[in-house]
């Protein structure tokens, strides 16, 4: 089952705890594929029509086979009442964006738990991180940027204990808890949409004009 993690376990040096773990060996292969700490996985879940999804927590495999997730909520895992109040207590704070398709946007959580191996289905393409403006990628603009189709959007943090969603912009988490959102921002990085020159609102010369003449501060001192 599902439990918090213990916030004490998650001292301020687990970031280079992190990236220790993310630069050695992996815990294992699957397919070929190496899975690592750091990386997101999809993992089978016996009584769940859709795989559960979850963050590798730790550089090493317990002795009876098993790995430290934190999981991944789905939109759908969230009442809708808890993300309606989330969401106009976040705004009313200026850190709320609309949440993209439930299908790309899931929750970050530090909720953990011990799951075999042989149950990690695939590595996941996720996206973290705090930027307000995300756009799906748009293939037909010949632009490069945005969110690839495919891979999964983290601006969020929902907190089930406690029935509470918070953003990643606020910087509000515990020093261990904010050293791991910090090393999944730096390791699944969003790529913003290069704007073409069009896309920056024309200057109105005349109220440009109009601008430059208005005395400045110092000028009316």
């Amino acid at each position: 089952s599902k439990k918090a993690l213990d916030p004490s376990r998650l001292d301020s040096s687990i970031g280079a705890l992190l990236q220790a773990c993310r630069s050695s060996d992996p815990l294992f292969y699957l397919e070929g594929e190496p899975i690592r700490c750091g990386d997101f996985v999809a993992i089978y879940g016996e009584d769940s029509a859709l795989p559960y999804l979850g963050f590798i927590n730790d550089g090493k495999i317990s002795p009876d086979g098993k790995i430290e997730v934190l999981w991944m909520y789905r939109q759908d895992d969230v009442s809708s009442g808890v993300i309606s109040r989330e969401e106009k207590r976040l705004r009313a704070n200026g850190l709320w964006s609309p949440l993209l398709s439930g299908k790309v946007e899931v929750f970050f959580s530090f909720h953990r738990d011990m799951c075999p191996q042989e149950s990690v289905l695939e590595k996941l393409k996720v996206v973290v991180t705090k930027e307000a403006d995300v756009v799906l990628h748009d293939p037909s603009s010949g632009r490069p940027g945005g969110l690839p189709k495919g891979v999964l959007l983290v601006r969020y943090v929902y907190d089930c204990s406690k029935s509470r969603i918070y953003s990643i912009r606020s910087r509000d988490f515990q020093c261990g808890m904010q050293a791991v959102l910090d090393f999944a921002m730096e390791h699944y990085p969003y790529d913003p949409v290069e704007r073409d020159e069009k896309d920056v609102p024309a200057v109105d010369p005349a109220a440009s004009a109009a601008a430059a003449a208005l005395p400045t501060a110092a000028s009316a001192a």
